[in-house]
């Protein structure tokens, strides 16, 4: 997770070095993807996390990832505007792209379960299916969403809010 954080961090930065009105944009959209794929990569992690360790990875990953980030806050001497305006606008489809990516692992653990133990169950193929359908319908627009916010509007919330 640790270099999913660092890779983050080197594409926000990244968008700096073009500044441009031209290529501000093109920029932007460079970044934009980027945060989308690796933030996709995080989610696809967390769904086959959650179905080979039965939910144990995904729950300590996010239960690590929020015990770091609140001390990192505690730490820091980060104004709460900052954190406000800045990490929270994307935070709350980034969170709930993860959320429900972890979710889906869930969901596949139980019916694995079932399968295990005999269970009434439904068909792994229907399973696969419906947790196809809710990560395409809902994992990926959310995901699209905040790397859309985090590239295009968290630099502009700074500009107005934070400085």
């Amino acid at each position: 997770m640790s270099g999913f954080s660092q890779s983050k961090q080197d594409i926000v930065t990244s968008i700096r070095t073009q500044t441009t009105s031209s290529s501000y944009f093109w920029a932007h959209m460079r970044t934009t993807g980027l945060l989308f794929l690796n933030n996709i990569k995080v989610n696809l992690l967390f769904s086959v996390l959650g179905v080979l360790s039965f939910m144990a990875f995904p729950t300590i990953i996010l239960t690590v990832n929020s015990f770091v980030m609140a001390a990192a806050l505690a730490v820091s001497n980060m104004p709460f505007k900052v954190l406000f305006f800045c990490i929270m606008p994307h935070g709350i489809f980034e969170l709930s792209s993860w959320f429900l990516a972890a979710a889906i692992g869930f969901y596949f653990s139980i019916n694995l379960c079932e399968i295990y133990l005999k269970k009434p169950h439904d068909s792994v193929k229907y399973v696969f299916k419906n947790a196809g359908i809710c990560f395409l319908l809902f994992v990926v627009p959310l995901t699209v969403i905040a790397a859309f916010v985090e590239a295009f509007l968290t630099p502009e919330i700074y500009k107005w809010f934070v400085k």
